[in-house]
């Protein structure tokens, strides 16, 4: 009975939603990340991913800069495959979110239609790592980073 048990909760674990996997609150783990140069660069990063509804998850950044200036910053995300407006953007700034296995999400941005970057995201297997790939093109310049978060 009791492998029968473990069994049927390590399945469940497994079949939950990427999207509902990334909730919670990461750490940004800045030696195992990759960063572009900034004049002020961040101190400290916490994301926190919350459910809003069916597939919407709300993305908020509090980041401490070396200088100590703070800032808050929040998006929120769709994981349906739509093409929509960015909430809290510019109007013609529009994603795209999807979950494209149990560990990988993504996210494409566009400005006019035009493709100018986006973020994948992957849980690991253990559900502590959360690693964000993203890229950006603006004013001819290409930005790539990668984020790495520990579950806190």
């Amino acid at each position: 009975m009791r492998r029968v048990l473990l069994v049927l909760i390590a399945s469940s674990a497994f079949a939950q939603d990427v999207s509902e996997r990334s909730v919670g609150v990461w750490k940004l783990n800045l030696q195992k990340s990759q960063l572009g140069a900034a004049a002020n660069p961040a101190a400290s990063v916490t994301r926190t991913i919350e459910k809003m509804g069916e597939k919407k998850f709300r993305d908020s950044f509090d980041i401490i800069f070396n200088n100590g200036q703070k800032q808050h910053l929040e998006t929120v995300h769709t994981y349906d495959g739509q093409e929509r407006q960015r909430e809290g953007q510019a109007a013609g700034m529009t994603e795209s979110c999807e979950a494209i296995d149990g560990n990988t999400m993504k996210c494409t941005n566009r400005e006019e239609g035009k493709l100018i970057g986006g973020t994948t995201l992957t849980i690991s297997a253990d559900g502590k790592t959360l690693t964000g790939r993203f890229t950006q093109t603006r004013d001819g310049k290409r930005i790539s980073e990668v984020r790495v978060y520990d579950k806190q």
